[in-house]
């Protein structure tokens, strides 16, 4: 992060043509944005999540400033003879030392005051004010500096240094990334400060690695590896500069496990796979693969171009900056398709083949970011997810309650490739839960204890074969199961089965039906997505046997 302040660099990588490309989007973004106002955070605007539980009102214009902040922050670093952009940071940050709270509403509801919340985002909007100062101390000021450092202590590092938070204990992307900011600013601003609280934040950013199972998989899914573990990564390489190299988190052979899990998350037809809070279309950040490569050479490969993107997350000045350090000499490297992967501590399983892509998870029904979805699995080709996981919906108040999540398309049993037993869906809890095992080409799934159900029986297999899977599902001790596939593509029923894109799905003397739904997409979208689900509803018969071909 050095670097960045040293006028030599950025004269440097101005050279780049990808970092003239970025340069001008960033001036582009200056110039569409410069004359529209500050955006304002009103307390209506705030009012209206506890309303009517909607988070898009107040979080759209809330991302919009700090990231608008991020783009004058960068311009005013790569040119600092153009006071308009100074000026304008200025205001901006004056804007934001204002503001009634740097947490938002969706995560204030049972904190005593709002505007001590520390959350994800006052934690990263503290981060990005401490390295705005650090940058650029001297262009903004004494007494702006002397603002956003009371505020910073005020708002993050008092609460924070006063508390517990049940963030701190280490289960989820919370943890890394409200202890990373907070780490990160502190040592930018506050070294004293990070000297009396580094073993409590060196405590807390051990225990989200151990949340992890042995073999590096996440059970949050793609999207929340790179913003939980990113952070972490991100920590982890300030704290090694702070400390002049004397600690060094990356020589843990657990992390290098946790740093190559991406890579192996891209199915055939370059999508991703999309458990949990996680999306279909997700790819890799490259600018933190870049720097995983860095540090493991021999491990961690940059996705293609095609399934690569610079990944901004939420306040984008972490991610930003950071491209400027290392996402700008990417080597592309993974090739398509895959080997295939066997998680056997998260239960889940990878084949990659030429013409298809097979994902099968077992786990439990209590994983971070959980979906009710033991034994499901997404078949894709070169159209994409024939058979799929829809991943996040929308988020809303009530979104992670139990009682409302679990009644939704995207997060029930009922929204998977999974059966619908005797009526009833998958129950929620950590012994709710599947087996998964691996023999040459067959992959068996035993989910029995999923529903609930003490006395049933429910085994799953995939057979699997160049251009064919074959999936028998056996049960015992039960009187009607329906059989669902979950996909976004339009089926067509024809004489002998059911076309999906380029899969042909048959099940002997069976009659699909097959049903329409939507569900609002993740993000502060208003389009509806359209899903499809195609049953098979059985009865007198414990064994089913379907095969997916790829034709």
């Amino acid at each position: 992060m050095e670097r960045i302040k040293e006028r030599t660099f950025l004269e440097k990588i101005k050279g780049k043509e990808n970092v003239q490309d970025f340069l001008d989007w960033l001036l582009y973004d200056y110039e569409k944005r410069k004359d529209q106002g500050i955006p304002v955070l009103s307390m209506e605007l705030w009012d209206i999540f506890n309303q009517t539980g909607s988070r898009a009102e107040y979080e759209k214009p809330y991302f919009e400033k700090r990231n608008f902040t991020v783009v004058l922050a960068l311009l005013a670093l790569f040119f600092p003879e153009r006071e308009n952009f100074l000026a304008l940071l200025k205001e901006y940050i004056r804007s934001t030392c204002d503001e009634y709270s740097w947490a938002v509403p969706a995560h204030c509801k049972e904190t005593g005051d709002d505007r001590t919340c520390v959350d994800l985002f006052a934690s990263e909007t503290a981060c990005m004010l401490a390295e705005i100062v650090f940058l650029l101390e001297k262009d903004l000021g004494v007494e702006l500096v002397n603002v956003i450092k009371a505020e910073i202590t005020k708002r993050v590092f008092i609460p924070y240094s006063q508390n517990n938070y049940w963030w701190e204990t280490g289960w989820n992307n919370w943890t890394s990334v409200c202890c990373g900011n907070i780490a990160i600013a502190m040592m930018r601003i506050a070294p004293n400060c990070f000297e009396r609280e580094k073993e409590r934040i060196l405590r807390s950013m051990s225990l989200y690695i151990n949340s992890f199972p042995d073999d590096g998989n996440c059970l949050e899914g793609l999207g929340y590896w790179h913003y939980g573990f990113g952070l972490w990564v991100w920590f982890a390489d300030a704290l090694y500069s702070y400390s002049n190299g004397a600690i060094n988190l990356f020589q843990n052979d657990k992390v290098k496990n946790i740093a190559t899990y991406a890579q192996k998350m891209f199915l055939k037809g370059n999508v991703a796979v999309s458990i949990a809070d996680s999306g279909i279309n997700a790819k890799g950040d490259t600018t933190l693969l870049a720097y995983l490569h860095e540090r493991y050479p021999k491990n961690c490969l940059v996705p293609p171009k095609e399934l690569s993107t610079y990944w901004d997350g939420n306040v984008s000045w972490i991610p930003k900056t950071r491209r400027l350090l290392y996402g700008f000499d990417a080597k592309h490297e993974l090739t398509l398709p895959q080997k295939n992967y066997f998680f056997k501590n998260a239960g889940q399983a990878i084949v990659n083949t030429d013409t298809y892509s097979l994902f099968v998870k077992a786990g439990h029904n209590d994983e971070s970011h959980n979906h009710n979805d033991v034994g499901s699995f997404i078949l894709s080709t070169d159209k994409g997810q024939i058979f799929c996981d829809l991943g996040a919906g929308k988020y809303f108040d009530g979104y992670f309650a139990p009682k409302i999540r679990y009644t939704l398309l995207n997060t029930a049993s009922w929204g998977h490739n999974v059966p619908i037993i005797d009526g009833k869906y998958q129950k929620t809890g950590s012994e709710f839960c599947g087996i998964l095992s691996w023999k040459d080409n067959e992959i068996t799934v035993d989910f029995s204890k999923a529903y609930g159900d003490t006395e049933g029986k429910l085994v799953r297999k995939f057979h699997y074969e160049a251009s064919r899977i074959i999936m028998m599902d056996c049960w015992q001790g039960y009187k009607a199961v329906t059989e669902r596939f979950i996909t976004l593509k339009k089926p067509q029923i024809v004489a002998d089965g059911v076309i999906v894109e380029n899969v042909k799905l048959t099940a002997d003397k069976l009659v699909p039906v097959i049903k329409q739904y939507s569900y609002d997409g993740h993000g502060y979208s208003e389009n509806k997505i359209d899903v499809y689900t195609i049953d098979y509803m059985i009865e007198k018969k414990e064994t089913v046997v379907f095969t997916m071909k790829i034709i």
